[in-house]
């Protein structure tokens, strides 16, 4: 998957970029692309402690994060979803509350 250049919100997950196409179900559309590419066995989170010090997959102390519902009880153990958007933007808000609604599931 690509992003365009005049992309307004995208998700990283799982080594892939998902764009988040600004209309109504843009969001929820991205979102179930983002769940597939999570649950594909090929979406494991760094594991070991060096790969985890030399991983951009892992959050830093400032990220906002979610645990990952009912796929795994440790946050260590979850792929990590990254939103880039424009924070305040309607499209952020749609894509944060979809984001947070599939940690849940």
């Amino acid at each position: 998957h690509s992003v365009r250049t005049s992309a307004r919100a995208w998700v990283r997950a799982c080594g892939r970029a998902f764009e988040i196409p600004a209309d109504d179900e843009g969001a929820a559309r991205a979102m179930e692309q983002v769940r597939e590419a999570v649950l594909d066995a090929n979406c494991v989170p760094a594991g070991t402690s060096e790969i985890k010090v030399f991983s951009d997959e892992l959050p830093l102390g400032v990220d906002h994060t979610y645990s990952a519902g009912a796929q795994s009880s440790s946050a260590a153990a979850s792929p990590l979803v990254v939103l880039y958007a424009q924070i305040g933007d309607a499209l952020f808000l749609a894509a944060h509350r979809a984001l947070a609604e599939l940690s849940s599931t």
